[in-house]
């Protein structure tokens, strides 16, 4: 961690001057900043990769389009796998028992801010491919938990259609399946909240 930390905070100063530059992600593409996640997230290191996890989570660059773009399907594909990462949402020091792990709320912050900063046509195609990739391999019941807490934080708009919600089904019929009763019932609370706050009841008939 001390050896990416340094490469860290000059990733930051190179993405500051590309939007103080106004050139959008001329100076400083993307790529780059996505090569290093996943050389983080990959790591056999849990600090390293949680490092990572955290470093996404604050990126206030991706409040712009330029940046929010070309991340989604990062976002949706690599970031999804290592948040089915258990340790990650372990409580910081002096939490309590019951306190939402830090993480877990800078997920809901990251996935609100992620959202609203795509492109209006863009959102409902990459949240159902958020919601099938946690139908689509194995998670335990924590991360589970707290992505789906995320997901009904996202402020109310018709972006699922039926094929969104045959995706939220398959979530609650074959990866929930053996979680643990209260963790499989919170989940399932968040994720009816979320059906309800996103779903385009007119195009969902």
């Amino acid at each position: 961690v001390h050896v990416v930390r340094p490469v860290l905070n000059r990733i930051d100063t190179l993405i500051q001057a590309t939007v103080t530059d106004g050139q959008g992600s001329g100076l400083f593409h993307p790529s780059w900043l996505l090569c290093v996640y996943q050389r983080m997230f990959h790591s056999e290191n849990k600090s390293l990769m949680r490092e990572g996890v955290c470093h996404l989570l604050e990126l206030q660059v991706l409040q712009q389009q330029d940046f929010a773009v070309p991340f989604s399907q990062f976002v949706v594909g690599s970031f999804m796998n290592v948040l089915s990462e258990t340790s990650l949402f372990c409580r910081s020091p002096g939490q309590s028992v019951g306190d939402c792990p830090e993480l877990a709320v800078k997920l809901q912050v990251f996935l609100v801010t992620f959202f609203t900063s795509l492109p209006s046509e863009d959102r409902g195609c990459v949240l159902l491919q958020l919601i099938q990739q946690l139908g689509c391999k194995h998670w335990c019941a924590v991360p589970l938990l707290f992505v789906c807490q995320a997901l009904s934080k996202l402020p109310p708009s018709p972006l699922l259609r039926l094929s969104g919600l045959s995706a939220l089904r398959e979530v609650l019929r074959c990866t929930m399946i053996t979680h643990q009763v209260l963790l499989r019932g919170a989940a399932q609370c968040f994720l009816l909240n979320s059906a309800l706050r996103l779903t385009d009841v007119v195009r969902a008939k």
